[in-house]
């Protein structure tokens, strides 16, 4: 595969569009401190009740 020395070009095409937008990101303080007891934790994969999302894909059958 070719690619350029700034690695957004493969094969002669940007990764990016033409009109790319500079952005920012933000990212809010964590305010809800409610956290799980340590078994569900661990089962759900996060301590705190707020970061618990899980996937929920779409069922393609």
């Amino acid at each position: 595969m070719d690619k350029n020395t700034d690695g957004y070009f493969y094969n002669g095409i940007s990764a990016l569009p033409k009109d790319t937008a500079v952005t920012m990101a933000y990212i809010p303080f964590q305010t809800d401190a409610t956290e799980y007891d340590v078994a569900s934790a661990l089962k759900k994969g996060t301590l705190f009740v707020v970061l618990d999302k899980p996937f929920t894909g779409v069922n393609t059958k």
